[in-house]
């Protein structure tokens, strides 16, 4: 059986730091996502600017993922940093792609289900 808790009184919850951080970095993504955008455009102060966002989610990113959890709120906040690390699970088809993948891939999306988080697209092929 596991010890991951699904409901927790207010301020009684064993994941409040993790999900400070979450929050921090729900709220940094779409800078972060809009610096890469402009990024692709441009130079200068756009690229110091992504840097800067970079460094940042990169910090939080690394935070979550030393921090335990405790919680389904908790396994979220860890979720949305593994649906937008660089993987290549879904470049292909889920059928086609190798044993080790299929499972990383099955379990991000298992993740995604249970706590309302959307998984990553399947790539298209062109």
């Amino acid at each position: 059986m596991s010890n991951l808790k699904v409901d927790n009184q207010p301020g009684d919850n064993p994941d409040a730091e993790l999900l400070v951080f979450g929050e921090a970095l729900e709220r940094l993504w779409p800078q972060f996502q809009a610096a890469i955008a402009a990024k692709n455009k441009s130079q200068g102060a756009v690229c110091d600017r992504f840097y800067a966002l970079d460094r940042q989610t990169c910090e939080l990113a690394k935070k979550i993922m030393a921090s335990p959890v405790h919680t389904l709120t908790g396994l979220r906040v860890k979720a949305m940093v593994a649906i937008h690390a660089p993987c290549d699970c879904w470049d292909k088809p889920f059928d086609d792609l190798d044993w080790d993948k299929k499972g990383i891939r099955a379990l991000v999306e298992a993740v995604c289900s249970v706590t309302g988080l959307e998984p990553p697209k399947e790539k298209q092929s062109a």
